[in-house]
């Protein structure tokens, strides 16, 4: 859980999976997915500091103003159907992702909570 970490500790999470990806496959590592799409404003700008993108687990098209450090993402299980592939950026494609966004926020409101 990122956001809970002090600063850093938060550096090496994000920092020491980076390298170690690097030093086994000799490639630079550009992206970063935030754990559990957990995202605070000091760890998206730990991440944009480090890397080019970070994808959160907000469930949405990409936009023009989308934040390079804040991107959506959208499963590519759901579009393993051809015909939904297709249809991507079409009308129903856009009330597809909107029911299914939908759908986990109720999912989400409905998870009983960790007490703390």
């Amino acid at each position: 859980h990122l956001p809970a970490l002090d600063d850093a500790a938060l550096a090496a999470e994000i920092t020491a999976p980076r390298d170690e990806i690097a030093r086994l496959t000799g490639a630079h590592v550009d992206g970063f997915a935030y754990p559990y799409g957990e995202v605070d404003a000091r760890v998206a700008a730990q991440a944009a500091e480090r890397f080019a993108w970070a994808c959160t687990t907000e469930y949405r098209p990409l936009g023009a103003r989308d934040r390079s450090d804040l991107l959506p993402r959208l499963d590519a299980w759901y579009f393993r159907d051809a015909r939904r592939l297709a249809a991507w950026g079409s009308a129903p494609f856009r009330t597809a992702i909107w029911l299914r966004r939908q759908a986990r926020r109720m999912r989400t409101a409905l998870q009983p909570r960790a007490a703390t």
